[in-house]
């Protein structure tokens, strides 16, 4: 697999495992952003959470970002305020707002040192029919109350563009060095985090969750958050987003790049900003997860877009991510449809920092029984057809063909075409294999199916993974549940 930048240039602290039974308030299952900011919002009105992360700290989409923190979020306010209203429009925006203020606020408040910088945020457009949508754009965020224009230019950028329309409430920050410091400033103040403990099971009893670990402790809680990035195990969500695969680069360039967020409006867009050092992050070339013939070609695509409007002179790092889409473009942060005592914040788009601050904020108070103004908004059991029936179907759709048509579909016949550090779905009759060779040549036989609803998994060429084309569970080369929806891991088969 990959390594971000940020995981090249943040010092972390190791966290034991969880080896024995514990009662709690409140737990939380996920060592990110959205788990840290909630744990850190709890802490605030005096209820100590413990965190409990299947790998490490940060070692999820949130130390795998671009960490743009960002007013001109992806559900797009012109969507927002056709299909929801302009009051809507109104509370997403201030949402988007409060998401960016609470990371400088926890990062000052604690000295995490994490380069948070306010920063405006560019978006600019080529053609004809991308000006006539930022022209849309601009003026339903000026009616969301944002603080936003159209300008000339962007400031120090060394390529012509075409309209330009400036956001002027926006940071960026060093995703990890916030998480690690966040977590030490967790601990320090009582709150119990464990890092290497997977959650296998949970039951809803009379006044608590009973949670089940891979260490075989228990955990006996009256609220659990799933802050997993996509719930674990089954829940309706899954069936209202898409995941994708986003890539990302760091390096230093040859021309001069101006220190602000800055995206195009091609499909997919790509986008840019600054870290310190002269070092560029640029991301982009979105794709549907498990649904391309080579991640690596979208990884040179992104290279390639770099290249030519800013050449590179250092190539630091690349790496991906995944992020889920929601149908009807809004997260879904808040109680489960299914279980009194289980909350999440899911489908954050490409503003998962952003939506993962936000989030720690709405979850607590929902936890805490408080009255939020933005808690039906966001909430899992809304539903609005006008803005939500067409993705969803053609979501569905796109599920449904995976789920039959990978069925009937391999990518080898027999071993000997498998290379060392290389896996294919193998068919031998009508029994299909992932079948993975390591680099000293073994083989290791899983099942194919995801565990999760069934699809038949694909091969990542560059991160070495078994990825879910419909809902996005992503295992190790090895089988091991790596991330998404599923909770174990790909079944052990034989040849």
């Amino acid at each position: 697999m990959t390594t971000s930048y940020w995981e090249r240039t943040a010092k972390k602290e190791v966290y034991a495992p969880l080896d024995k039974d514990l009662e709690a308030e409140v737990l939380i299952v996920g060592g990110g952003l959205t788990g840290l900011m909630t744990a850190w919002n709890l802490m605030q009105a005096g209820k100590k959470a413990v965190i409990v992360e299947a790998r490490t700290i940060g070692s999820g989409v949130s130390g795998n970002t671009t960490a743009h923190l960002n007013s001109s979020v992806d559900c797009d306010y012109h969507i927002v305020a056709q299909n929801f209203g302009k009051d809507t429009a109104k509370l997403v925006a201030e949402a988007a707002v409060l998401g960016i203020e609470l990371v400088g606020q926890v990062d000052k408040a604690h000295n995490l040192d994490a380069n948070y910088k306010k920063l405006p945020a560019y978006i600019y457009a080529e053609t004809t029919d991308q000006i006539l949508e930022l022209q849309k754009e601009l003026k339903a965020a000026k009616e969301a109350g944002l603080d936003v224009e159209e300008v000339e230019e962007i400031e120090g950028l060394n390529f012509p563009t075409g309209m330009v329309v400036r956001f002027n409430r926006n940071a960026r920050f060093h995703p990890l060095k916030f998480l690690y410091g966040l977590a030490e400033t967790l601990r320090e103040a009582g709150v119990q985090i464990y890092e290497q403990t997977r959650v296998e099971e949970h039951n809803e009893k009379d006044g608590y969750v009973e949670v089940t670990l891979s260490t075989g402790a228990t955990v006996r809680a009256q609220h659990l958050v799933l802050a997993t990035h996509s719930p674990i195990f089954m829940h309706s969500v899954h069936t209202r987003m898409a995941p994708y695969r986003s890539y990302a680069i760091a390096v230093r360039t040859r021309q001069p790049v101006p220190d602000s967020l800055i995206y195009d409006m091609r499909e997919p867009y790509n986008y840019v900003r600054k870290e310190e050092d002269d070092v560029v992050i640029i991301g982009g070339a979105d794709h549907k997860t498990g649904q391309t013939g080579d991640e690596n070609q979208h990884l040179q695509n992104i290279k390639a877009w770099a290249e030519e409007r800013f050449g590179i002179a250092e190539y630091l790092a690349s790496w991906s991510a995944q992020v889920f889409e929601p149908a009807d473009n809004l997260p879904f942060i808040g109680k489960s449809l299914t279980h009194k005592r289980v909350y999440y914040g899911t489908g954050y788009s490409g503003d998962g920092t952003l939506w993962g601050s936000f989030a720690g904020y709405l979850l607590s108070d929902i936890i805490l029984g408080k009255e939020n103004k933005f808690a039906e908004l966001f909430s899992p059991a809304r539903l609005n057809v006008k803005a939500e029936a067409g993705e969803f179907l053609k979501e569905n759709l796109n599920v449904a063909k995976e789920f039959i048509v990978e069925r009937f579909s391999s990518d080898a016949s027999d071993v000997k075409e498998i290379p060392n550090g290389e896996g294919k779905i193998l068919r031998q009759g009508i029994q299909q294999y992932a079948v993975f060779r390591d680099d000293q040549g073994g083989l290791h036989v899983m099942s194919p199916t995801c565990v999760h609803m069934g699809c038949v998994v694909q091969w990542n060429k560059m991160e070495k993974t078994w990825d879910c084309p419909c809902h996005g569970g992503r295992y190790k080369a090895t089988g091991e549940q790596l991330s998404g929806p599923p909770a174990t891991g790909l079944r052990k088969a034989e040849l």
